[in-house]
């Protein structure tokens, strides 16, 4: 759709595109922890964005995972190793616009291939909005290893659209983004291992490259998401 804007004096302006009136895509709450995430704000286009991370002890896995009662859908996930204490997994999981419109309630519940892990499991997650509900995810890239304190992810990003990152290690203490566009969540877990999200709002499309860090060296993953803008 195009429009014309008309001043005081009766003049009309050249034809112009609303192509960019749109919502661009942004976070509309903040980051939660835990196993219940508030039912959030009004919005345009939301999506829930939300990644588990846990030691892993057996061959368990998440199966599946609702929100307030309505299906999630995984985006990804990656593993270190099983049957290990070391070892660590980190899972990527979303919720459309019509997921999160739907929830009764704010709480997460998970099921399992073998019933939960035994180890500790730490939880992030945030409502954006704006995102694509047709073809929300844009790129996924993902690095993993047994001995390592950094991990670089290449993300392949649209323009005016919403990166999110998540990683473990599996040593307690922090994890950062080596690149100050990216806006950090909180630090969590304990007894084992440590989860930390990140998220960045490029106005270009491009090739993000960032390589998150923790101070020991140990079992650590990270993946990042990249969320198209709505069209």
């Amino acid at each position: 759709m195009s429009v014309r804007t008309v001043d005081f004096a009766g003049n009309t302006s050249a034809e112009a595109s609303t192509a960019y009136w749109k919502v661009r895509p942004r976070i509309i709450d903040s980051w939660q922890v835990g196993t219940n995430h508030p039912l959030p704000p009004a919005g345009t286009d939301r999506a829930l964005y939300f990644a588990l991370t846990y030691n892993i002890n057996s061959t368990t896995d998440l199966t599946g995972l609702t929100y307030g009662g309505q299906a999630m859908v995984q985006i990804a996930d990656l593993t270190s190793g099983v049957a290990d204490n070391n070892n660590v997994r980190l899972e990527v999981w979303r919720c459309t616009e019509a997921c999160i419109a739907g929830a009764a309630d704010g709480n997460f519940v998970q099921t399992w291939s073998a019933g939960a892990p035994g180890g500790n499991r730490s939880y992030s997650h945030v409502v954006v909005e704006g995102v694509d509900q047709a073809t929300m995810v844009n790129d996924v890239d993902q690095s993993v290893s047994t001995a390592a304190s950094t991990r670089t992810l290449n993300i392949n990003e649209a323009a005016f659209s919403i990166s999110l990152s998540s990683c473990v290690h599996a040593n307690p203490g922090g994890i950062s983004w080596n690149d100050i566009t990216w806006l950090h969540g909180v630090n969590q877990g304990s007894n084992g291992h440590v989860n930390r999200s990140a998220s960045r709002t490029p106005a270009a499309a491009g090739v993000a490259t960032v390589t998150p860090s923790h101070q020991n060296t140990n079992d650590m993953g990270c993946i990042g998401v990249n969320l198209n803008p709505s069209p």
